[in-house]
């Protein structure tokens, strides 16, 4: 089953987004869950998202030891 598309790829904030994470070597952008991904080399590092709290969010694989420090700093839950 497809998912409705959750996004408007005129969206400003999804332009600075493409900006910064199409720089990376080997990245993509790829539809998922109706929202954007950028992989490389297949696997998703970065997955745009959004909440009824958060109304746009980036989610970051991170290293596992530098998550509870990057939780620490308000900017990141």
């Amino acid at each position: 089953m497809a998912h409705p598309r959750m996004y408007q790829d005129d969206d400003p904030y999804l332009a600075g987004i493409r900006e910064v994470f199409l720089a990376f070597p080997e990245s993509v952008e790829v539809e998922a869950w109706g929202r954007p991904t950028f992989r490389a080399a297949k696997p998703i590092f970065v997955h745009v998202s959004a909440s009824m709290e958060r109304p746009l969010s980036i989610v970051l694989k991170t290293d596992p030891d530098e998550h509870h420090a990057l939780t620490q700093d308000g900017r990141f839950f």
